[in-house]
């Protein structure tokens, strides 16, 4: 483990872009650049009111590790938004990852709002949230009860109960 860096947050080890790609590639993931730009002064797309530096840009751009289940489904909205399915992959359980992750570009998202943050004992936290968002023409709301697990020191998504709505 790396030592603990800003409010306790821990840094992923730092590679290359093309140390990376290279991992992408032989871990089946597709390397996907940002489909819309983000300023680290501009407000963060998980709608939590703070800059998008100070908030999930911390742990997407810089390699810090969420300290919390809630920061983390917050930085993994932001993923999807930015399409970056190699921080997706990262920040998912080995256990219940997929093989690969494919985004679908066709989804435009909208807006997350968190309704229920819990931690249910030292190494096992659940979030509730709906997430707005556009594909084909038509606007949804997706509902989820996502968990998440502590595992050698770094919060990860085990998996979640969903629904959707138009």
């Amino acid at each position: 483990m790396t030592p603990a860096t800003k409010a306790g947050s821990t840094r992923r080890s730092s590679t290359s872009a093309e140390s990376r790609a290279q991992l992408a590639y032989y871990l089946g993931v597709a390397m996907f650049t940002r489909t819309s730009t983000v300023q680290p002064s501009d407000a963060c797309l998980c709608g939590s009111g703070h800059a998008f530096a100070a908030c999930c840009g911390r742990f997407l751009d810089e390699g810090l590790r969420p300290e919390t289940p809630e920061l983390l489904m917050r930085s993994r909205y932001c993923a999807y938004v930015l399409q970056r399915a190699l921080y997706l992959r990262e920040t998912w359980h080995p256990r219940t990852r997929p093989t690969a992750i494919e985004l679908d570009t066709e989804t435009t998202w909208l807006g997350l709002t968190v309704l229920e943050s819990a931690t249910q004992d030292e190494t096992h936290g659940t979030v509730a949230f709906t997430a707005r968002y556009r594909v084909r023409g038509a606007t949804r709301v997706m509902h989820e009860r996502s968990r998440f697990e502590l595992r050698r020191g770094a919060w990860v998504y085990v998996d979640g109960d969903t629904s959707d709505e138009a």
